[in-house]
């Protein structure tokens, strides 16, 4: 007979970055780079990094690139899309992220 192990589930930890409380704004490449540059301090811990849109409104693709491209170019495609969630999105930011990611995962896999 098999016993049946109880296995809790790993802790997630998870640490919660306000958007808008980091940047100004999300529409220049310096905002981006301000952004890149907590979340580059912060990617190399063990933990889930969570990223809070509330009081963010529409995102640039200079933001996007200095931002998160950054982070691409040097940690890879799938280090950073497994530290990095999203809460807080809007319809129209939960459409540019993904389009955003899949145009850079394309770009990758060349």
């Amino acid at each position: 007979m098999h016993r049946l192990q109880n296995r809790e589930p790993k802790n997630i930890i998870m640490k919660t970055l306000q958007l808008s409380k980091l940047v100004d704004n999300t529409s220049s490449n310096v905002a981006g780079f301000q952004l890149y540059s907590i979340l580059e301090k912060s990617i190399h811990v063990d933990e889930t990094i969570e990223i809070d849109l509330a009081g963010s409104l529409a995102i640039s693709s200079s933001f996007f690139n200095s931002s998160f491209g950054g982070l691409i170019e040097r940690h890879g495609f799938t280090t950073v899309t497994k530290k990095l969630k999203f809460k807080n999105v809007s319809v129209d930011q939960k459409r540019l992220l993904k389009s955003y990611f899949d145009s850079y995962k394309e770009l990758t896999s060349c």
